[in-house]
């Protein structure tokens, strides 16, 4: 089951639900198995260390379908898209825009990166202290 509105999903809203006869013995499930109608496929997991002056690793390769990991270690920082293109969805996290939005305590945010491989890409910036204001900027690729 996942939530309709596009956003939602991408932020890890959905889930599953196993429903089984009264009586029946609940035996956890093969990894990536679902019921008995198909076979899901792992998500790959990657992380973007966001520090105090700077996105690690600056460029990341990812393949369709990846949760990115943005993992704020020091406030206060911001993730806001500067151009997505190859049909990925822009990102704003922690606020987003600029130097005036509230901003969460420190903490792991997580995206769904889909689109075009060979043509995706997400360019971002720390709305506080990225272009024009710093340095703060970073790059997903889809590969």
């Amino acid at each position: 089951m996942h939530c309709h509105v596009l956003h939602h999903m991408m932020s890890g809203m959905m889930g599953s639900l196993l429903v089984i006869q009264g009586g029946e013995p609940v035996l956890p499930l093969a990894k990536g198995m679902h019921g008995h109608c198909h076979v899901e496929v792992e998500p790959q997991q990657n992380t973007i260390v966001v520090g105090s002056d700077f996105f690690q690793p600056a460029t990341l390769d990812v393949s369709p379908g990846t949760m990115v990991i943005f993992d704020f270690q020091e406030a206060p920082h911001t993730v806001t898209t500067v151009q997505a293109v190859g049909g990925v969805a822009p990102i704003e996290l922690n606020g987003g825009g600029g130097p005036f939005d509230p901003v969460p305590a420190p903490g792991q945010r997580h995206v769904i990166i889909n689109g075009t491989p060979g043509v995706g890409k997400l360019d971002y910036k720390c709305g506080i202290h990225g272009p024009p204001f710093g340095s703060m900027a970073g790059t997903i690729r889809l590969v």
